[in-house]
């Protein structure tokens, strides 16, 4: 009889207290941004009505990547290396900056965090 691969699924909802982000971005402004945010990000972010709901909802996004790749918050998997967009019907999609780039042997999408 074979084996079954044993697996662990994880569903929840991460959330990111949205004052906690604005006193953040108040007190140290476009250098926080730059922090958190891929470059590309940086360009739509210097539009954003609501720059602090805007960096919360980022984070909050990058993070649970952090959480599903099993790595967290270091080395290659950094704030800036994660970016996120949209497709032309508005679906949210990562993307990556060139460390993330290589190594995997499936790119994690949108989807699947």
């Amino acid at each position: 009889m074979q084996e079954r691969m044993k697996v662990i699924y994880g569903i929840g909802t991460d959330l990111t207290d949205v004052k906690r982000i604005e006193k953040l971005h108040q007190k140290y402004g476009r250098a926080f941004a730059e922090r958190i945010l891929h470059p590309v990000e940086l360009t739509e972010f210097s539009a954003a009505v609501r720059p602090s709901v805007f960096l919360a909802k980022r984070f909050a996004a990058k993070e649970a990547f952090a959480k599903a790749v099993g790595t967290g918050i270091r080395g290659a998997v950094s704030l800036q290396h994660i970016g996120i967009g949209h497709d032309v019907l508005g679906k949210p999609e990562y993307f990556y900056a060139a460390p993330l780039q290589t190594g995997w042997t499936s790119k994690p999408s949108a989807a699947c965090i």
